[in-house]
């Protein structure tokens, strides 16, 4: 079973003369709007709650784990069958 659920777009004129109302329902139903400008997507409404946790360059930290040198060859390459052609 797929359940699509498709964001509300509005344009950023309409953003401008309805600001009040889109952001009660953003904050009501709890989905994003996407706001757009001349038919290209320009910036996204967000609910409270939806703000990223971690910045961009930090979300991996620690999730590496290290399991030993890095530098060396994985097997010894002078012994390889497929490197002595």
């Amino acid at each position: 079973m797929v359940i699509m659920v498709t964001m509300q777009t509005v344009t950023v004129t309409e953003l401008k003369a309805r600001f009040s109302e889109i952001a009660e329902e953003v904050s009501r139903s709890g989905q994003a709007v996407l706001v757009t400008k001349r038919g290209q997507p320009i910036m996204r409404l967000l609910p409270p709650g939806n703000e990223r946790k971690r910045n961009q360059l930090g979300h991996l930290a620690d999730t590496v784990l290290h399991m030993g040198d890095i530098v060396s060859p994985a097997f010894d390459v002078a012994n390889d069958p497929l490197s002595q052609a």
